[in-house]
């Protein structure tokens, strides 16, 4: 599995040798110096994968912008303008996007608000086409019981017969370190967490029983500490080096 790890502007240098991937965040690309880094990413031959920024926000970046904006910085992959929950609205933003953008890989989102829905979602953006797909946790349920409801969709999609090998996926966010080994057997390769990052803040080492502490606001414009910076990038390590194990189990290096 590849990972990414979300840090704030003044951050990302320190974090660029420990992550497989770049994960930018549109709305951040206001800030010229946050902008300049992952154009100079992509120009490096990086996988610069672009978020539409509706976790910040509650609504994505319009289709306009993040096009403007994937062109700009040069993204090898963009993320559907997706909306929280909701299945209809996700796949019709979908349907359009996947239509507008051949000059990089349009990532689909899988929304809903039950298994059954998301599974729709999933069956409707294959049926469009896309061949990278995007699974969040939703926001409806608590942490270790989003996580389980995640492990219960790809379980499902197994035992249904609809998992396809010609789409590669994504898992947006991670809230329990030990459901890695479960994500990898059901064919996931990427995925982007801010997890490493509150651990650190919390005076805490990532072990593969680390489960998200308590979520609390975290400023992407702002500096860490000296310690909350050294401790940040040993979890980043620690989350890549258990990523580097599920793709050796599994053969998959990519």
């Amino acid at each position: 599995m590849q990972l990414a790890v979300e840090v704030p502007i003044p951050e990302l240098k320190n974090f660029e040798d420990v992550v497989d991937f770049d994960f930018c965040l549109a709305h951040l690309c206001e800030d010229k110096s946050y902008k300049q880094y992952f154009k100079d990413r992509a120009a490096m031959g990086r996988m610069v994968f672009l978020d539409n920024s509706v976790w910040e926000l509650s609504h994505p970046l319009s289709q306009g912008q993040l096009i403007k904006l994937g062109k700009e910085i040069g993204a090898t992959h963009i993320v559907s303008p997706d909306i929280l929950d909701d299945c209809r609205r996700t796949v019709a933003n979908a349907e359009e996007f996947i239509q507008d953008v051949s000059f990089c890989t349009p990532v689909g989102v899988v929304q809903g608000q039950t298994n059954d829905e998301r599974i729709e979602c999933y069956t409707a953006l294959v049926l469009l086409g896309y061949r990278f797909i995007s699974f969040p946790l939703t926001p409806l349920l608590p942490q270790i019981e989003r996580e389980e409801e995640r492990v219960k969709l790809f379980k499902t999609l197994r035992s249904r017969r609809l998992h396809s090998p010609n789409v590669k996926y994504h898992l947006m966010t991670l809230d329990v370190v030990a459901t890695l080994w479960t994500y990898a057997n059901y064919g996931v390769a990427y995925v982007d967490t801010r997890l490493p990052i509150h651990c650190a803040r919390q005076g805490k080492l990532l072990t593969e029983a680390t489960v998200r502490p308590p979520k609390q606001p975290l400023d992407l414009t702002k500096p860490f500490s000296d310690e909350i910076r050294l401790m940040a990038i040993e979890n980043v390590r620690r989350l890549a080096e258990l990523c580097a194990k599920t793709r050796k189990k599994n053969g998959n290096k990519k």
